[in-house]
């Protein structure tokens, strides 16, 4: 029932009566004393408070007087009474700023719903919608007036897929978290990816009230993801299909690139691992498929059987380390799956982030049979140079003496 301020007034004007009529009666007297304070703190101003208080103290006073029924220990209760109009000033104060505090908080709380990059909704127990924001609506093309006070059923209406989203639905409902992702239709036929999240919300008794939906427009990252596969696709046959020996390195801790470079060479060996390569390198070492070289150390590839062997290795990995992490057809000597020499020439670059190599692509030509008759070639020089030698020297010799 709502107490007017006449209403209000009217009823202590009464109490102050009976407690006349009893003979201001301390059983009576002091309900009434803690009513007036109580009262007073109903009204939203300060004056008002004070002009009740002021108003029934003096009447009782008057009373008290003019009945001759005054007493001294009367003049505590009056005092308290005019006391508690100050007391009441402050506490109306509080209240004034607590509420201000509360508007303001509203306040936020909407301009933050209305205006944040998400949909929301919220759904009361009985399945009714209870609210929608406006970027839902945007997202959705459904109006407020069209969603809201609605059963919750309503938004199954727009999805393409309805029926696993009806499951997605009941399991919100009967009080779980979901996340989902679907596509909903909206009313000029245009389709929209949308990731759901759902989860319940609780009273401060924590009775579970209802449950809160928020709608994420996710139709670009779902178009940047179609074209990143797509890519990647590319990339990948590009690399498979590749005549070429293509590889990736990975290290187990990034390399910093201060370090020096001794430590750099002996980290580069032991701690790169192979992540990544195409089926024709795999062949290169006598291997099947490009998984067969997955993990295996970069230290393990290299052919270092005696000193010399290790000093090319150091020094093939000091220029690629000084020229900046690239290495441009440098040739390198390393070991097949059946331990056979191998000849490669090397394009690498590495990749640094944050001051350290974090991994190094490469490609790379076997060239074994280059180097072969490159061999050959030599060795049939130097046969031919000894051949025409020995046959300029003969001939010198059977040439007929003219002296």
């Amino acid at each position: 029932m709502h107490l007017t301020t006449g209403s209000i007034f009217l009823l202590h004007f009464w109490a102050a009566y009976v407690t006349y009529v009893r003979n201001f009666e301390v059983t009576l007297l002091l309900p009434v004393a803690i009513s007036t304070f109580t009262f007073s703190l109903v009204f939203d101003r300060y004056y008002k408070s004070l002009f009740f208080i002021f108003i029934i103290t003096t009447l009782l006073m008057a009373l008290m007087i003019l009945s001759g029924q005054w007493k001294p220990e009367f003049a505590i209760a009056i005092v308290t009474l005019y006391s508690g109009a100050f007391l009441s000033e402050e506490i109306l104060k509080r209240k004034g700023e607590y509420q201000t505090e509360i508007k303001k908080q509203e306040q936020r709380y909407v301009s933050l719903v209305e205006n944040m990059n998400d949909g929301l909704i919220y759904v009361d127990k009985s399945r009714t919608i209870s609210f929608v924001n406006e970027r839902f609506c945007k997202i959705s093309d459904i109006s407020k007036d069209e969603i809201e006070n609605k059963d919750f059923d309503l938004l199954l209406d727009q999805f393409v897929n309805a029926k696993s989203i009806r499951n997605e639905f009941e399991n919100l409902i009967a009080g779980r978290s979901i996340r989902a992702e679907a596509i909903i239709k909206k009313k000029n036929g245009e389709q929209v990816w949308i990731q759901m999240v759902g989860s319940p919300y609780y009273d401060d008794n924590g009775s579970r009230n209802g449950s809160m939906i928020v709608y994420t427009d996710i139709s670009s990252l779902k178009e940047i993801e179609e074209l990143l596969k797509k890519r990647e696709e590319g990339y990948k046959t590009f690399i498979d299909q590749s005549a070429v020996g293509i590889w990736r390195a990975e290290y187990r801790q990034p390399i910093p690139v201060n370090l020096p470079i001794s430590e750099q060479i002996e980290l580069l060996l032991d701690t790169g691992i192979i992540t990544e390569c195409n089926d024709f390198m795999s062949k290169m070492y006598g291997y099947n498929i490009s998984s067969d070289l997955i993990g295996r150390r970069i230290r393990d590839f290299y052919y270092m059987e005696n000193n010399f062997d290790e000093e090319k290795t150091r020094e093939f990995m000091q220029s690629f380390i000084v020229n900046n992490y690239r290495i441009s057809n440098a040739e390198s000597k390393e070991l097949d799956k059946s331990g056979t020499v191998r000849f490669m020439l090397n394009n690498n670059i590495g990749v640094i982030e944050n001051g350290c190599l974090v991994r190094t692509w490469g490609v790379q030509t076997d060239i074994t049979d280059r180097k072969k008759t490159e061999k050959e070639l030599v060795e049939t020089n130097q046969e031919l140079d000894t051949f025409f030698y020995k046959a300029s020297h003969d001939l010198k010799g059977l040439r007929p003496n003219t002296s």
